[in-house]
């Protein structure tokens, strides 16, 4: 029996709310930890950039499903994987033709020997106004407000 099913009418793509250069799109398909990983679909336009960030607390998988993604100046088709460890600086992320993204965050254990736990004593919950997310987001608990310049990096 499935716990949840999302199916693309269903899905809001709004702006992407995070400090970028460009057209970039933000859908989320899954915000509640309790059912496995954020999952987030994310779509740049041709030059578009989102700068080098991290993610605290979190593990990112990246997948390209289609176009052309650089990462840290090296660029990868359609059908790669790019894992992140919790915390670990990464990016710019740059597209020259445009690129459609699948990205899944797990929260990372406090436990440095058990890579992975899902949150099971929060469920976030997002909010949105017409257009953009506003104030709560579905982004790590660590970050109040879900960007802070780090280094001339992001933290999401």
């Amino acid at each position: 029996m499935v716990d949840q099913e999302v199916f693309e009418s269903q899905v809001k793509v709004d702006r992407f709310p995070f400090p970028s250069e460009g057209e970039i799109t933000l859908a989320v398909r899954n915000a509640n930890y309790t059912l496995g990983p954020v999952m987030l679909h994310i779509g740049m336009k041709p030059g578009a950039v989102i700068p080098a960030h991290l993610h605290k607390g979190m593990a990112e998988a990246l997948y390209v499903m289609e176009g052309d993604f650089t990462n840290e100046g090296k660029q990868y088709p359609a059908g790669t994987s790019l894992h992140f460890k919790a915390g670990k600086a990464h990016g710019p992320h740059t597209t020259t033709n445009g690129c459609n993204l699948l990205v899944l965050w797990t929260e990372a254990s406090s436990n440095p020997t058990s890579p992975i736990r899902p949150r099971l004593t929060v469920e976030k919950r997002l909010l949105r106004s017409e257009s953009s997310y506003k104030s709560e987001r579905i982004f790590p608990e660590t970050a109040a407000v879900p960007t802070y310049p780090v280094a001339g990096r992001v933290v999401f």
